[in-house]
């Protein structure tokens, strides 16, 4: 259990500071630190909710870095974040959708960094058994 912990909050924390790399603008840095603290804590509750089960279950037979792996939790983190953003539904039904478009480019941000972080730190430390 120790080493899933160990997941979930590296993998938290390293979500926040791609995060707030990628939207940090030059009035921003000042509350960088506090603000990683509240992104690393929202992140943490979104893996122990969504992550940690899936892990639990995909962890039976596989191996570290696997690219199945990264696929499954890739598809995982963009179920989930339809789920979290509303405005979602509401583009799919006006046809505004905002995909590759400048504004919308934050969206694959979040889900490249939340599926690469959580499979990069799972590997690591669950995953190691296997080498």
């Amino acid at each position: 259990m120790k080493k899933y912990f160990l997941t979930l909050l590296l993998s938290s924390i390293t979500f926040a500071h791609i995060y707030m790399i990628a939207t940090i603008t030059e009035g921003s840095i000042s509350g960088y630190l506090p603000l990683i603290f509240v992104v690393s804590g929202f992140v943490f509750l979104i893996y122990l909710v969504s992550a940690f089960p899936f892990s639990l279950l995909l962890n039976r037979r596989k191996k570290p870095f696997s690219i199945i792996g990264l696929i499954a939790y890739l598809l995982i983190t963009f179920f989930v974040i339809q789920i979290i953003d509303r405005t979602f539904f509401e583009r799919i039904i006006s046809m505004e959708s905002k995909m590759f478009i400048a504004e919308g480019w934050i969206m694959y941000v979040i889900w490249l960094g939340l599926g690469l972080s959580y499979w990069f730190w799972n590997s690591v430390f669950v995953l190691k058994r296997y080498n």
